[in-house]
């Protein structure tokens, strides 16, 4: 019996002959969705690299703004991040004071956040959830200014697996939540007097609910 299929596995592996139309019909399908593969994943890594750079724009137009932030300017850099980003949706953005106190715990804080398009600001819970690699290293009384962009991407081809940049349990549209922490260059830029958790003088509240006690 073994030497019977042993002679079988001989002329399978030396047989050549076969029907190209067979042949054709088997491999197609497979053929047909590593092409639809391949170019939806340099569809989304071009896309990626495009909101990227906006992203980028965007975070350096808040570092060099040397007067105090407003919701006007930053619905303002939402136009501008709508204009800059080509990905298809309707991408927005949330600017976030973050401070750093090493005597406290959280030791991270948010002194104000404001997000455009009527989003959520962002909570005191969130920045304490941040990763390392989202929120760099800060000395004590550190502060710094985040810039978080949010934009949807929907792959052309739903082929029912992860892209890589992004994590989550559905495979049809995706968000990518892309962040830029910049030291604020004018001490004005620290100021967002109508942003919440600010007084109206520009002074930090700390009485407004930013999602957790400060």
């Amino acid at each position: 019996m073994y030497r019977k299929s042993l002679t079988y596995l001989r002329w399978f592996a030396f047989e050549t002959r076969g029907i190209m139309a067979v042949e054709a019909a088997l491999m197609m399908p497979v053929l047909a969705f590593f092409y639809m593969a391949l170019y939806t994943w340099f569809d989304a890594q071009k896309n990626y690299g495009q909101s990227l750079k906006a992203s980028y724009t965007v975070s350096d137009i808040i570092a060099r703004h040397r007067q105090a932030m407003t919701p006007e300017f930053i619905d303002g850099l939402d136009t501008a991040l709508n204009a800059l980003d080509t990905t298809p949706g309707d991408p927005w953005l949330r600017v976030s004071l973050v401070t750093y106190n090493k005597q406290k715990a959280p030791n991270y804080f948010v002194l104000w956040s404001y997000a455009s398009d009527g989003n959520d600001p962002l909570t005191q819970q969130q920045v304490v959830d941040m990763q390392p690699e989202e929120i760099p290293a800060m000395s004590d009384d550190d502060i710094v200014l985040l810039t978080e962009t949010f934009i949807t991407y929907e792959p052309i081809f739903n082929l029912g697996f992860d892209l890589g940049y992004w994590k989550t349990p559905e495979f049809g549209n995706q968000t990518w939540d892309i962040k830029f922490a910049t030291r604020p260059r004018f001490v004005s830029q620290m100021a967002c007097p109508t942003c919440p958790g600010v007084n109206n003088d520009g002074s930090f509240d700390p009485t407004v609910d930013m999602g957790d006690e400060h």
